[in-house]
């Protein structure tokens, strides 16, 4: 959690995920409560387990997963964050960012290898 503490600190990521039925009002644990709904989907750890491990009810959750956590709201905490990455230094060291390199490539070897 404390990862994505820092990052939203930088980005500003959690502000892009919004209430379903437009609500503006957020209550103090909200971020903490985005957070662990995030990790549980990105971990498959589910919401179940997530709310025994944080001490925060299912039903909290549950509801905050279904109000906040929608393809539109995780495209634009994607773009933020991808925004961000850009700016940095490093970033820039990489090329003009229109292509990406993706895993599982494979490249060919001489010989056999069991880790290449």
């Amino acid at each position: 959690m404390p990862l994505l503490i820092e990052l939203d600190k930088r980005t500003g990521f959690l502000a892009c995920v919004t209430h379903a039925g437009g609500e503006r009002s957020r209550s103090p644990e909200l971020k903490r409560n985005l957070i662990a709904v995030l990790i549980s989907h990105s971990t498959n750890l589910g919401l179940t387990r997530m709310a025994g491990a944080r001490g925060i009810s299912y039903d909290i959750l549950s509801c905050t997963a279904e109000w906040y956590v929608r393809e539109e709201t995780l495209r634009t905490v994607n773009l933020a964050i991808i925004g961000y990455h850009g700016t940095l230094p490093l970033a820039a060291g990489f090329g003009s960012d229109t292509l990406s390199s993706s895993d599982g490539q494979r490249f060919p070897v001489r010989g056999k290898t069991l880790t290449g």
